[in-house]
């Protein structure tokens, strides 16, 4: 399985995945496989990718499609926007 190294956003401690009392935290990137766990909780933001030139010195792999997830920056958790949210129409105003 691919490997990329993340670590944890500010202020968020993430649990590993088959470790459970070992955090991933943001003082230090970690190495960890590419698993819908670990995906799930980038795109949750809770764990950032480390690039080329911030901690590890390693290139992506080829086919590693990372780019469009979120990378390590020095914004903090509250600079975070999140999407509008869309409300449902009930039957009663759908009907007028």
């Amino acid at each position: 399985m691919a490997l990329m190294t993340v670590k944890a956003a500010p202020g968020v401690r993430v649990p590993k995945e088959r470790s459970p009392r070992e955090y991933i935290t943001e003082a230090e990137a970690v190495e960890v496989s590419r698993s819908p766990y670990y995906l799930r909780r980038i795109a949750d933001r809770d764990l950032v990718l480390v690039t080329l030139g911030q901690d590890d010195g390693h290139l992506p792999e080829a086919g590693d499609d990372t780019a469009d997830a979120p990378v390590a920056t020095d914004t903090g958790v509250g600079d975070v926007v999140a999407p509008p949210v869309k409300s449902r129409k009930s039957s009663q105003e759908k009907a007028s």
